[in-house]
C-alpha cells in the first residue's frame, strides 16, 4: 500500500474511530476497562522496552531469509545477489518488530484472558514473544520461525528476559504450522505476524479455527500492509464463526464468542 494511501487511510479511520467509552458492547467494555496494569505488570513491560532500546543500537549482522510480503528488502536483493538470504542489522530487525504500543495490547489482552496456549506465527528476534509470555508466565507460548539466525536472536533475548514458557518452532508456517495443532488440544491465543498476504493469511487463520473455541483471540498484525492483507482481513471479518472485532488501523482483533450479534468497532487505541 502507498504512502498516500495509507495516511488516506489512516485518517478515515482515525475520523471514523470511536474511544472505549462510546462502546455499547458489554462484552467489548468489558474487556478494554478489565485490562488494567498493575505495578509489577508495567516493571515487565519495561524491562522489554529496555532489552529493545539496548537492541536497537545493536549494529551486528544476521542473515535473514524472506518467505512472504513481511519487508520491502528482501525479495529483489535475494534474487539478484543469488545468496540463500540478505544481510541485515539487528537493530533493523529490532525496528520492524512490534511496535510498543501493540506489544502492550498483547500483555494486556494475555494478562486478562490467561490463556493457556498460546500460538505466535512470526517470532522475528522475540520482542511480541516476550510481551505474550511475560504477560502470562502459567500459560505456554508457541512460536515459529523460520530464519535460524533470528531464532537465535530470539533465544539469547528470553534468556536475557528470564522467561521460559516458550517453545520456539524452526521452520516455515506451511511445514510447522500443522505439525504443531496436531499435538495441541486446543489454542486460547493466536497471534499472526508473518507472511503478509491474503491466502496464506486466510490458510493460517482456517487451520488455527480447528483447534480454536469460542473463547479464543485471534489478532492479525500490520493488516493494511497492503490491499491484499487489509481483503484478508475483510474475509477474517466476515468469516461466520467471527462475532466480534476491533480494528486498530495497524492491527485487527477478532473473537469467536457465540451468543451475539456480529459486531465491528473501529478504535483509536486500547
Amino acid at each position: 500500500m502507498n504512502a498516500l494511501k495509507f495516511f488516506i487511510g489512516y485518517i478515515k479511520h482515525f475520523l471514523s474511530a470511536i474511544s472505549i467509552h462510546n462502546i455499547h458492547s458489554p462484552f467489548v467494555f468489558q474487556i478494554l476497562t478489565g485490562m488494567q496494569l498493575s505495578d509489577e505488570d508495567s516493571d515487565r513491560i519495561a524491562n522489554i522496552e529496555k532489552l529493545r532500546k539496548g537492541l536497537l543500537r545493536d549494529n551486528s549482522e544476521i542473515i535473514f531469509f524472506e518467505m512472504g510480503a513481511g519487508s520491502k528488502i528482501s525479495s529483489a536483493d535475494q534474487k539478484e545477489s543469488g545468496k540463500p538470504g540478505i544481510k541485515r542489522m539487528m537493530r533493523d530487525i529490532i525496528k520492524s518488530s512490534v511496535k510498543p504500543e501493540l506489544g502492550v495490547i498483547l500483555y494486556k489482552l494475555c494478562r486478562y484472558f490467561k490463556p493457556e496456549v498460546v500460538v505466535e506465527l512470526g517470532t522475528s528476534a522475540g520482542i511480541s514473544t516476550a510481551f505474550l509470555a511475560m504477560a502470562d508466565p502459567g500459560g505456554k507460548i508457541f512460536t515459529i520461525e523460520n530464519n535460524p539466525s533470528s531464532a537465535d536472536a530470539a533465544e539469547k533475548n528470553f534468556r536475557e528476559l528470564g522467561i521460559s514458557n516458550i517453545e520456539q518452532i524452526r521452520g516455515t508456517f506451511d511445514n510447522e504450522l500443522p505439525s504443531l495443532l496436531g499435538k495441541l488440544r486446543k489454542i486460547d491465543f493466536i497471534f499472526i505476524d508473518g507472511n503478509h498476504r491474503k491466502d496464506p493469511l486466510l490458510k493460517y487463520f482456517e487451520l488455527c479455527l480447528e483447534k480454536s473455541h469460542p473463547s479464543t483471540v485471534f489478532i492479525f498484525d500490520d493488516i493494511r500492509w497492503s490491499d491484499d492483507m487489509l481483503s484478508g482481513w475483510e474475509s477474517v471479518r466476515n468469516h461466520e464463526r467471527v462475532s466480534v472485532t476491533l480494528d486498530l488501523f495497524q492491527a485487527g482483533i477478532a473473537f469467536l464468542v457465540t451468543g451475539i450479534a456480529k459486531q465491528h468497532y473501529r478504535l483509536r487505541g486500547i
